[in-house]
């Protein structure tokens, strides 16, 4: 039987999401370096440009209010759900050496959540990424309701790219300027998205397949000859410039890729793993603290060592196999058990 797919559901889209949250957890891995840091040219800036890809400008004051209360609903909602259930799980998972007592209150920590949303856990750290989008979408809304229709999307992102070239010319530890910065980058991403969207039908240099060669080559030589840090963390105006310009290439390349990707029989897991990205996003950490747990009891490694970082350093080569098949398959498993289970209580 043909597996049938939403009306209006971009494949493509769909595949380039599932490519991304799979780097994401490879990312945090433990993975070689040079592939960490070719990972870290696009991988977040890709989340922000599948967000705006969308995103369409709002005519009206009510279209932009359905539209924030829209973000609320889908991105500082689930921030909170998670946030409560790490919460809950703190002292069992503190008990058990999975993480560390921070010596904040559950007042405090409740708080930071409700009104900074601040990951009460460092095991949800992964989700400062929910936040950031959250911010940079309802900014990204509010700026195009206010210019509509007299400023163009493509002026106003390179407006908001010079904007974060200015905010990384900021010392490291100046107030606000940091997470400004993430948002402002968001920014610059997610209207890149809506860009992107309205030439790709008219420009027909951006469907040849060979094009995707060169731009491997410009990923792979930045991986390998950038003397500085090309994340979304960089330092520097001239670092941001170079990392916004490498990021749309590496975006290119992938949405090429996921292009092919979504003719082939690999697009339903791709998919599948693209529609599921908050739940991954949300658990992988805590799936890894088991293929930790493993190590330790297999290396004589010393039991404390699991709560102190992320994934265990120092192992042999190909953990980081393991660690990512982990942080993307038990979230996956979750997820399908929970929607099994909420579906056999509505029929």
């Amino acid at each position: 039987m043909k597996t049938r797919y939403p009306q209006g559901e971009n494949l493509t889209v769909s595949v380039a999401k599932g490519l991304c949250i799979l780097l994401v957890v490879v990312g945090h891995s433990g993975c070689p370096d040079l592939l960490g840091r070719f990972i870290y040219l696009f991988h977040v800036p890709l989340f922000f440009f599948t967000s705006g890809y969308f995103n369409k400008i709002a005519e009206d004051f009510g279209t932009l209010k359905q539209r924030l209360w829209s973000r609320v609903k889908r991105l500082y909602i689930p921030f909170v759900l998670y946030g409560l259930l790490f919460l809950l799980l703190q002292p069992l998972l503190i008990r058990v050496g999975w993480e560390v007592d921070d010596g904040r209150s559950l007042l405090t920590k409740s708080l930071l959540m409700l009104f900074k949303m601040d990951p009460p856990s460092v095991l949800l750290g992964g989700f400062w990424f929910v936040r950031s989008l959250f911010i940079a979408a309802v900014a990204a809304d509010i700026v195009l309701f206010l210019v509509r229709k007299r400023v163009p999307v493509w002026a106003l992102f390179l407006f908001f790219a010079f904007v974060a070239m200015g905010l990384k010319s900021f010392p490291p530890g100046t107030p606000v300027v940091r997470q400004l910065s993430l948002a402002v980058l968001g920014m610059v991403f997610f209207l890149f998205g809506m860009v992107y969207r309205s030439v790709e039908g008219r420009w027909a240099l951006l469907s040849k397949s060979w094009m995707l060669l060169p731009a491997l080559l410009v990923l792979l030589s930045q991986t390998l000859f950038y003397p500085g840090d090309l994340s979304i963390s960089c330092i520097g105006a001239l670092d941001t410039g170079v990392f916004i310009a490498t990021a749309l290439i590496g975006i290119y390349f992938v949405m090429g890729v996921s292009q092919w990707l979504s003719r082939s029989v690999l697009m339903g897991p791709f998919r599948y793993m693209g529609n599921q990205t908050l739940v991954i996003l949300a658990l992988h950490f805590l799936c890894f603290k088991l293929v930790s747990w493993a190590a330790v009891a297999l290396y004589g490694i010393p039991y404390g060592e699991i709560a102190g970082s992320v994934v265990l350093s120092g192992l042999p080569g190909g953990w980081w196999l393991l660690y990512t098949l982990a942080g993307i398959g038990l979230p996956l498993l979750a997820g399908y058990l929970f929607d099994l289970l909420r579906s056999c209580r509505k029929s």
